[in-house]
């Protein structure tokens, strides 16, 4: 040991991150258990931030927060509104209740401003929320078509054992309890609280229908679909964000998506941010999508003509280029398993030499978009090697088909990667609509 402490030469480096959150004693609570649950709603919010490693929550240099009505009736507090849109009928079914606080020429979103607020303000702010999101959907109906508004809720509101009773009492005499969508967050372990699940079956027995977002940000989100009453998943934007530059996020993706339809609850897709992703994620199996790819959050003057106007214009969905990629990556999936038991590989012989429907796709293609021979190439590699690892299992030379399948796995991200780039190429070309 002391030979290697004497080298002067470097060993090696190590690098890492860290996140930290910090409350305060007594602004953020007068128990420990309420300290606690600020430090961590305040850690929470540092790991969701991409330029942070460290959250506080305590008053900042704002100078602290005007009175909730009074900012809401001054319009320094006010909601926008992100549509929502079903892939069924291809138009908008919904919009999100977004918070913004503006202070001192700055718009704040909830993260910077939720953990500001004491427990009286933050009741005060739920209630004004709730109000004012209520109030828009009742005075934008559309052709007395429903449209749903889903309204983000936080850990502490799940945490008190009067919330559900608050919020039923605020609903309007007229509002249809289904057409109202509660999105909880999980964070640390609030939703395993008693408390928590009875205020969600509460709701929801009234007919609330409950949302988890940001599923497939943390593990243990995952876990709830069987231990809360959940009729919505809307899966973290991150993901969808990725889908078109990784196969290994597309198949995460793809995983919480067949997760989600297996135990039949609706899924809405975040993160549709460029027409790319829209037409992309609209092959997925997601029944809904929201982003701006569709269109940023507005305020409340422009839902009514958005929402009668709006309509997805979508190809056939045999002609889609993403749903054949997909089809490469789930056959992908299933190459090195199913290929070792006898049945199920016969059932991938039939399948690899079916008429292949990104073939079909690109058969249908070259007038639109020209030169599609690296494509072509990388798609005929991926096939050959499927072949060979079938071959290989048939031979029961196992080691060469873990080999082979390795190199099938990094055919098809080229074949992503190829795809994307020309994609989105033709993406910049107004002429061109993808389809």
């Amino acid at each position: 040991m002391s030979h290697l402490v004497s080298k002067s030469k470097p060993l090696g480096t190590i690098s890492y991150t860290w996140t930290t959150g910090v409350a305060f004693f007594p602004a953020d609570g007068g128990e420990f258990k309420e300290i606690l649950r600020s430090a961590e709603q305040a850690l929470y919010s540092a790991k969701r931030s991409e330029t942070k490693c460290a959250s506080v929550n305590f008053y900042s240099e704002l100078g602290g927060f005007p009175k909730v009505n009074s900012a809401f009736r001054a319009g320094d507090a006010f909601l926008l509104y992100q549509p929502i849109i079903s892939l069924q009928t291809r138009e908008v079914v919904g919009f999100e209740a977004l918070t913004r606080w503006k202070i001192d020429h700055r718009t704040l979103t909830p993260p910077e401003f939720l953990q500001q607020l004491d427990k009286r303000e933050a009741r005060d702010f739920r209630r004004a929320v709730f109000k004012e999101a209520l109030a828009a959907q009742q005075r934008n109906r559309v052709d007395k078509k429903p449209l749903f508004m889903s309204i983000n809720t936080t850990p502490d509101d799940l945490a008190d054992p009067n919330f559900a009773t608050e919020l039923l009492s605020l609903l309007p005499s007229s509002s249809d309890p289904k057409d109202i969508v509660l999105e909880i967050l999980e964070t640390g372990e609030i939703l395993a609280s008693q408390i928590a699940y009875a205020n969600i079956a509460q709701m929801r027995a009234f007919g609330i229908r409950i949302a988890l977002d940001d599923v497939g940000s943390g593990y243990s989100s995952l876990l709830r679909f069987r231990e809360l009453p959940i009729d919505e998943i809307k899966i973290d934007k991150g993901f969808a964000r990725d889908i078109l530059h990784s196969p290994k996020n597309l198949a995460f993706f793809d995983t919480i998506v067949q997760l989600g339809n297996g135990v039949g609850v609706d899924i809405v897709a975040e993160g549709a941010e460029t027409p790319l992703h829209v037409e992309a994620l609209s092959q997925t199996g997601v029944g809904f999508l929201q982003g701006y790819g569709i269109s940023r959050p507005m305020p409340e003057n422009k839902i009514r003509d958005f929402a009668q106007n709006y309509r997805l214009d979508m190809a056939d969905s045999s002609q889609m280029w993403f749903g054949a990629l997909l089809d490469h990556l789930r056959l992908l999936g299933r190459l090195t398993q199913d290929v070792k038991i006898p049945h199920r590989r016969l059932n991938l012989v039939q399948e690899l030499t079916a008429r292949c429907s990104l073939d079909n796709w690109m058969n249908i293609q070259p007038e639109r978009f020209g030169n599609l021979t690296l494509i072509r190439e990388s798609h005929t590699a991926f096939h050959t090697l499927a072949h060979a690892v079938v071959e290989s299992a048939e031979a029961g030379s196992f080691l060469r088909l873990e080999k082979l399948a390795d190199m099938a796995r990094m055919q098809a991200s080229q074949m992503v990667e190829l795809m994307t780039i020309e994609l989105t190429k033709q993406k910049d070309d107004p002429e061109i609509v993808l389809s």
